[in-house]
């Protein structure tokens, strides 16, 4: 453990006798960029969150109608076919 610590010291060029070399092992050497990858990639849990509700308001807003102004179809109805659109790859139509 002792040789592992005198390691991480010289390493690091910082004496061992140093009052600040633990302040000095624990500052950040540089600021991540921001695109680079990071296991914590992606919006913050508060910004997700944000989404989600506007999503969901989004959603509601543009139904419009309320469920007893909608018209009742008939039971047979066309399904269209695999030709007319592909939801995979819309591309090959």
């Amino acid at each position: 453990m002792r040789d592992q610590k005198k390691n991480t010291y010289r390493r690091h060029n910082i004496d061992m006798k140093d009052p600040q070399a633990a302040i000095k092992l624990h500052l950040p050497i540089g600021k991540i960029p921001d695109n680079a990858i990071t296991s914590t990639r992606g919006p913050s849990p508060e910004k997700a969150l944000e989404r989600a509700r506007q999503q969901r308001e989004e959603a509601l807003s543009y139904s419009g109608l309320s469920q007893a102004s909608h018209s009742v179809s008939s039971s047979i109805s066309t399904v269209p076919s695999a030709k007319e659109y592909n939801p995979v790859a819309p591309w090959d139509t």
